[in-house]
C-alpha cells in the first residue's frame, strides 16, 4: 500500500482487517477447522454441510437487512456491535458439543458476516469515491484472501496446542485483536460522493424501486448464472481442506503446516488477494461478461483438479484456480449488475445476493448428503463442477448481445 495515501490508508486498513474478520475467519475459518472437528467428535459430511448451510443461511439475511439499517451514526453502531459479536460468535463454537448450539452460532455468525461485509463495502466505497479512487476498492476485497491464508496457517497450529477448540477460541482472539483497528478507523457518514463516482445512479434523486423491462431478460439470465456459481463454488469453499486430507492422506509429509489440505487452503487465500485487482483490470479490458466467462471456465477446471490428482502440485494448482475466480466473480457480477440497470442499481444487487446466497445454502447440503451416501466428494465435485460451466455457458448469451456486449 506504499503508492496509497496516507489520507486512505486508515480507511483501506480498517476495510481489510473488518474482511479478515467478517470472512476469513466469520464465514471461512470453518473449511480448515472441520476435519479437526470430524475427527475428534465423529462428525458426518451431512452435519458439517448442515452447519456450513446455516452459515450461508445467515449471510443472506444479513446481507440483505443490512440495507435497512439507517446510513450514519446508527449504521457506525451496528458495525462496531458486528465486529465485536463475529469475534464472540468465533470463539464460543469451542464452548460445548451441542450440535444444535453450534448451529445457531454458525447461523449468527453468517447473518454478522453479511452485515459487516456490506457495510464495510459501502464505507470503503464512499471514501475511495471521493478521493476519485473506485477502482482501488479490490484492495479492500483482498481481506478476504488476508483472512482465508491467515486462517489457514494457524489452524494446523493452534490445534497442535489443543485441537479444534483451540482452533476456535484462537481465532476469536485474533479478531477481537482486529476488531480494534477497524473500530478506530472506519465509520459510516453522509455520502458525499459525486453521482459519477457514487455506486447508483438515480432518477429523481431516489432510486428506482421497479427494474425496467429491457434488463429483466440480462438480470435473469445473470441471476441463474450467479445462482450456479453459488452452488458450484460453495463445495470446495466449504470441504476442500476435508478433501484433500481425506483423499491425499498418505502423501502429508512436511509436517502440520506441510499437510495438502492447509496448505491448499493457504494458497486460496493467497490467490484471492491479487485476483481481485486482476479481474477489475480484466473486465476494463475484455468487459465485464467476457472475463466472467474466463472466470467460470478457470474456477470449474480448478473444482475438478481433486477428481483426476490429490498431488501436492495438483491440489495448488487447484486451489490457486479456485482462489483466484470466486471473489472475482462476485466483484464483475456486482460491477455488471450496476452497469445494466443503473437507475435501480440496488434492486438488481439485492436480486443478485439472493441468488447466489441460495446456492450457497443449497450446495452444502446437497454436496454432505452426496459424500454420505457415497463415500466420497467425487459426485459433489463433479456436479458442482458442471455447474460453474453452465453458469459460464449461459453468459455467452450475454456477450453476444450487441447493446451489452461488454
Amino acid at each position: 500500500m506504499e503508492d496509497v495515501p496516507a489520507a486512505l490508508k486508515p480507511a483501506l486498513i480498517g476495510g481489510l482487517c473488518t474482511l479478515i474478520i467478517a470472512m476469513g475467519i466469520g464465514r471461512f475459518a470453518y473449511t480448515p477447522i472441520l476435519p479437526e472437528m470430524q475427527l475428534a467428535l465423529g462428525l458426518s459430511h451431512e452435519e458439517t454441510g448442515l452447519l456450513a448451510s446455516l452459515n450461508y443461511l445467515g449471510y443472506l439475511i444479513g446481507a440483505l437487512a443490512a440495507g435497512f439499517v439507517t446510513s450514519g451514526p446508527a449504521r457506525t453502531r451496528a458495525f462496531r456491535m458486528a465486529l465485536l459479536l463475529s469475534a464472540a460468535t468465533t470463539g464460543l463454537m469451542a464452548a460445548g458439543e451441542s450440535f444444535a448450539v453450534w448451529g445457531l452460532l454458525r447461523f449468527a455468525s453468517g447473518a454478522i458476516s453479511g452485515l459487516l461485509f456490506v457495510f464495510s463495502a459501502d464505507m470503503v466505497m464512499r471514501v475511495l469515491a471521493d478521493a476519485g479512487k473506485p477502482r482501488w476498492l479490490g484492495i479492500h476485497f483482498g481481506g478476504v484472501g488476508i483472512g482465508i491464508a491467515v486462517s489457514g496457517l494457524l489452524v494446523p497450529v493452534l490445534a497442535i496446542a489443543g485441537g479444534w477448540r483451540a482452533d476456535w477460541i484462537g481465532l476469536g482472539l485474533l479478531a477481537t485483536a482486529l476488531a480494534l483497528p477497524a473500530i478506530l478507523w472506519l465509520r459510516d457518514g453522509p455520502n458525499l460522493t459525486h453521482t459519477t463516482n457514487a455506486a447508483p445512479q438515480t432518477v429523481g434523486d431516489k432510486q428506482q424501486k421497479r427494474l425496467p423491462a429491457e434488463v429483466v431478460l440480462p438480470l435473469t439470465i445473470l441471476g441463474i448464472a450467479y445462482f450456479l456459481e453459488g452452488l458450484g463454488y460453495v463445495v470446495s469453499g466449504t470441504f476442500l481442506v476435508a478433501i484433500l486430507q481425506t483423499e491425499a492422506s498418505d502423501v502429508g509429509v512436511l509436517g502440520a503446516l506441510g499437510d495438502i489440505g492447509n496448505l491448499a487452503w493457504v494458497m486460496v487465500g493467497l490467490a484471492v488477494a491479487p485476483s481481485c485487482l486482476f479481474w477489475s483490470w480484466a473486465a476494463e479490458r475484455w468487459g465485464e461478461v467476457r472475463a466472467m466467462i474466463a472466470a467460470h471456465l478457470l474456477q470449474a477446471v480448478g473444482i475438478a483438479v481433486p477428481l483426476f490428482s490429490t498431488a501436492l502440485l495438483p491440489s495448488l494448482i487447484a486451489a490457486t484456480l479456485f482462489g483466484g475466480t470466486f471473489v472475482g466473480i462476485t466483484l464483475l457480477v456486482v460491477a455488471y449488475a450496476r452497469k445494466i440497470a443503473p437507475s435501480a442499481t440496488a434492486v438488481a444487487i439485492g436480486v443478485m445476493t439472493a441468488a447466489f446466497g441460495l446456492g450457497q445454502i443449497l450446495g452444502p447440503l446437497a454436496a454432505g448428503i452426496l459424500a454420505e451416501r457415497s463415500g466420497s466428494f467425487h459426485s459433489s465435485l463433479t456436479l458442482s463442477s458442471i455447474a460453474v460451466i453452465a453458469g459460464g455457458v449461459l453468459l455467452i448469451f450475454l456477450a453476444s448481445d450487441s447493446n451489452i456486449r461488454k
